[in-house]
């Protein structure tokens, strides 16, 4: 018979949906008195066990801070170890710049003043539950009165605040500041339900046709639709990065656009730099270009060049942009998503985003028959198992076809 535990011990149990061992046990009281727990899981009941005494007894491990909060942890992440990234090249500045203002303005706005060693999943719970509500008038995380008692923030932008919370903790985990990551322990919450959808052929022919050549954003539609562009490499585009003229047309990704603040002016300036070799998107790729997508962008171009001549003397040369502003001058990803907006309304289709058109272009070559290898090639995805699970989804037409096909094979038995 196993030896009964002690009171507040707290409990082990198996969540056959997931396939681990999980164990809580009541935590120390955060401020007000709230009600708080250690939650851990494992694969198996001892290891469950193992670490949930290891919870409840820990102290700052060696390297640790015990009066450290998360907010002075999160200012120590963003302005030191991820600015010595930005430093080496390894980290774009628009990334750091997401971090610190999702970390330091959100996520210390919340729960800034738990110690890091005393940080719990329901802290973060109740952190998310905060960043989207939209009354601002009742109580912050843990029961705390303040002026901003919510953000009303929008499911993507609190997956990508605990995905950036995750990221800071593991670093927080290696430096052993503190034994554990809970934040590997919250879901994400869903995403809107306009980000899931992708468009239907008819609709992509739609939307393109709401676009008349003369406006500046065609480029966009031009290279989203067909080719999957990410936006920020369409707004990087440069037409010395496109040959239309050779034996087997193709464009070249191989640079970004990025905005930065001038130190000594305090002005916004933009700046083209290669693109990272970290990132998501890898290295610089070659994309071969369908005669469709080579008669568009001559259309874009003369189209261009007609602005230029009519605007001679106000034009910005010192740009050579496929996706420009009326001014020849760079356009910024948040002008591109207010314009697709737009152009749905006008088209009668539902709201969709950059990244609907990522996914439709993404459905259409794949519905056609075209190999993973390839089409992985052309988006430049990295992991199969990301385009088999986000981007491999059946239109209703090739739906449609798969069910005549199954008609057409069972229906002669």
């Amino acid at each position: 018979m196993t030896a009964r535990r002690p009171r507040g011990s707290g409990s082990v149990f198996f969540d056959a949906s997931r396939g681990v061992w999980k164990g809580q046990a009541p935590a120390p009281a955060g401020p007000g008195g709230k009600r708080r727990r250690f939650r851990v899981q494992a694969d198996s009941e001892a290891a469950a066990w193992a670490l949930l005494e290891e919870a409840r007894n820990r102290g700052p491990r060696r390297g640790g801070k015990p009066r450290e909060t998360l907010g002075e942890y999160l200012v120590w992440f963003c302005d030191t170890h991820l600015q010595r990234q930005v430093d080496r090249g390894a980290m774009d500045p628009g990334t750091w710049r997401s971090y610190r203002q999702n970390l330091v303005g959100h996520v210390s706005a919340g729960i800034g003043h738990v110690k890091l060693s005393q940080l719990t999943a329901e802290d973060i719970e109740d952190l998310l539950v905060w960043l989207g509500r939209h009354d601002r008038r009742g109580r912050g995380p843990q029961g705390r009165r303040g002026v901003d008692a919510g953000k009303g923030l929008a499911g993507s932008t609190q997956r990508t605040v605990l995905v950036q919370l995750r990221a800071a903790l593991k670093v927080a985990v290696r430096y052993k500041r503190i034994g554990d990551n809970p934040a590997q322990l919250v879901d994400l919450p869903p995403g809107p339900v306009e980000d899931q959808r992708w468009l239907e052929l008819e609709e992509a022919e739609q939307l393109l046709a709401a676009v008349p050549t003369s406006d500046p954003f065609r480029a966009f539609y031009v290279v989203g639709l067909p080719l999957g562009l990410r936006v920020g490499e369409a707004v990087a585009l440069q037409w010395s990065d496109v040959d239309l003229d050779g034996d087997e047309p193709s464009m070249t990704l191989r640079n970004q656009l990025v905005r930065a603040r001038d130190p000594r002016t305090g002005e916004m300036s933009w700046a083209m730099k290669p693109r990272l070799k970290r990132r998501r998107a890898g290295e610089s790729r070659r994309i071969v270009l369908p005669q469709f997508v080579v008669g568009e962008l001559r259309a874009v171009r003369r189209a261009q060049l007609e602005r230029r001549l009519a605007l001679d003397g106000v034009w910005d040369g010192r740009w050579d942009l496929v996706l420009s502003g009326r001014d020849g001058g760079p356009v910024w990803t948040d002008q591109v998503r207010r314009h697709l907006t737009a152009t749905c309304e006008r088209a009668g289709i539902p709201r969709a985003t950059p990244h609907a058109l990522r996914r439709s272009a993404a459905s259409f070559l794949l519905a056609k028959g075209v190999p993973l290898p390839q089409v992985m090639q052309i988006l430049g995805w990295r992991s199969a198992k990301v385009a088999l699970e986000v981007y491999a989804r059946a239109t209703k037409a090739s739906q449609a076809e798969a069910a005549q096909a199954m008609d057409e094979l069972f229906g002669q038995r």
